[in-house]
């Protein structure tokens, strides 16, 4: 998250200098559109003064538009602006925010660790945790049968360098459950994200359709490491850890236990990486469960088809 502030302060025919600060980072590309459309808007518009002059404590670009003249626009004068306010926007540096979630936290409260969030949607946000920030879990249980919900991120498109990080403040100790109809954990269409060292537990469900705790699919550059996950739907045809229609996905230092069909599953993916993945099937297939095509603790790593 980066931010850059510009002094905009129009002069009108009838009234004094009017001042208006616009706020604009990645989590607000609309201050730039509003500062756009108003410099356009103003029929007397006027030079631009550049300033080193720090605002909130960080260095920027002051534009400041002067009143010149009745009915002139100055195209060359706009142009200038915008391109400034790209300049800027480029040049100001990523920052990271660390925020915190909690079983026992409040979406009422700033997101610290003495005052974590709650649930797990208001959190993961484009206006709180999101591309370059880390979000940590602290001790508890989250999921399905508390208010915290589950982690589902979608359609949020990061970069190398600037990942979202979701991790266990103390790994393993931040337990997030199903109940063998959904997702613990979920990603799709999204890219350069990291899940780190959480306990992910399904459950069997005979009801359920779904039941499989680490889920990615249409994505990439996505990172899973250092997690626990536990008992998928066994009475359907689940995995503990699925990579389906990505790219440029890293399993690593994983463990599973309590599973009948594959540890790590790929399907219609590419470049999918599994290393130093602990898997004990501890008891595979139950009577009643999913049967037929499928065999008993099948595989540590299946991909199909294989690219």
């Amino acid at each position: 998250m980066h931010w850059c502030t510009f002094l905009f302060a129009p002069l009108t025919r009838t009234v004094g200098a009017l001042t208006h600060f616009f706020t604009i980072s990645p989590k607000n590309g609309a201050g730039l559109k509003k500062l756009l459309v108003a410099a356009i808007a103003i029929s007397n518009a006027a030079q631009i003064v550049l300033s080193p002059q720090p605002i909130l404590g960080r260095p920027c670009i002051n534009v400041v538009l002067i009143k010149r003249g009745f009915f002139m626009i100055i195209i060359r004068d706009i142009l200038s602006l915008a391109i400034l306010l790209i300049v800027c926007l480029l040049a100001s540096p990523a920052l990271s925010a660390t925020y915190y979630i909690s079983p026992t936290g409040s979406d009422a409260n700033p997101g610290t660790l003495a005052k974590p969030w709650l649930t797990f949607s208001y959190a993961i946000d484009p206006a709180r945790a999101t591309c370059g920030d880390t979000l940590l879990l602290t001790n508890g249980t989250y999921g399905d049968g508390t208010s915290t919900g589950k982690i589902s991120i979608s359609k949020l498109i990061c970069a190398a360098g600037n990942e979202l990080t979701i991790r266990a403040l103390n790994q393993r100790q931040a337990k997030i459950y199903d109940d063998g109809t959904g997702y613990t954990v979920r990603v799709q269409n999204s890219s350069h994200i990291i899940i780190d060292g959480l306990y992910a537990r399904s459950n069997d469900n005979a009801s359920g359709t779904y039941g499989k705790p680490i889920y990615v699919n249409d994505s990439h550059h996505i990172t899973i490491r250092n997690n626990v996950v536990r008992n998928p739907n066994r009475y359907v045809n689940a995995h503990t850890y699925t990579a389906f229609r990505s790219q440029d996905i890293l399993f690593e230092d994983n463990e599973a236990y309590v599973f009948h069909r594959h540890c790590v599953s790929a399907g219609q993916s590419e470049r999918v990486v599994v290393r130093r993945q602990y898997c004990n099937p501890r008891g595979g297939r139950i009577p009643g469960g999913i049967a037929g095509i499928v065999g008993d603790a099948d595989a540590v790593f299946s991909m199909y088809p294989c690219k």
